[in-house]
């Protein structure tokens, strides 16, 4: 409120309200959560975090950014590609629907890549996050694929002590991201007699009295680098 030397004073006083902030803000990725993801099966991956910030403070944004390891080129939204050879220029918003306690950024990815995805919160008073958050995975939406070695097709045999056969996962990894593994419980192996009761091998204590479809489970698969083998078999 103003008041001027003639002792005219301002009739109504200008009021304004602000907010002090001094608080950081953190961010999380959530989705990668794992060192080699699938996600949805597409090339079209949506990526995705949270956000807070103390009270009284409000988080403006979430920026985000995404490297692939391969050629360490940036994520250009523009471009819909890995076209970005600055770092300080690939930052860019994310989506939120929740005033950024929660966010998504959608990317197209290629199998066998690794990627460096990072995220930061910026609150209204302009403040970052001390530590910008990051996760390395590489995105693997293509399925191992497995053979028969042993016994042959349509072999004719004396005895079946063991089935084995080949294995070998996919894709072909582009440097420096690794190959992918199948677990020991990774595979799956199905055995079924065609004479007689025409049911299923289901282990050795309950042999070949299962006749509703199904795998021998995990139990007794051996699985190598490039192979697997089960053994036990009853005639």
């Amino acid at each position: 409120q103003a008041i001027d030397t003639a002792g005219n004073t301002q009739g109504t006083a200008t009021q304004f309200t602000y907010t002090i902030d001094d608080s950081t803000p953190t961010t999380a990725v959530i989705n990668p959560d794992a060192v080699r993801e699938k996600f949805n099966g597409t090339s079209l991956v949506t990526l995705s975090g949270s956000g807070t910030d103390t009270s009284p403070g409000q988080l403006n944004k979430v920026e985000v950014r995404l490297r692939r390891d391969a050629d360490d080129n940036y994520w250009r939204p523009s471009a819909n590609d890995f076209v970005e050879p600055g770092a300080g220029l690939a930052w860019f918003s994310a989506t939120t629907t929740a005033n950024w306690s929660s966010w998504t950024a959608t990317f197209t990815l290629v199998t066998g890549n690794q990627y460096i995805l990072e995220a930061k919160s910026q609150d209204k008073a302009g403040t970052y996050d001390n530590v910008t958050a990051t996760a390395t995975f590489i995105f693997d939406n293509t399925a191992p694929e497995s053979g028969v070695s042993l016994p042959g097709n349509t072999a004719v045999i004396t005895s079946l002590a063991l089935v084995s056969g080949t294995l070998n996962e996919l894709p072909e990894a582009v440097s420096p991201a690794g190959k992918g593994i199948v677990p020991s419980n990774g595979m799956k192996v199905k055995l079924k007699r065609l004479s007689g009761s025409g049911c299923y091998w289901k282990g050795p204590v309950v042999q070949w009295t299962a006749c509703v479809d199904g795998d021998v489970g995990t139990s007794g698969i051996t699985v190598y680098s490039s192979s697997w083998s089960y053994t036990g078999i009853g005639a």
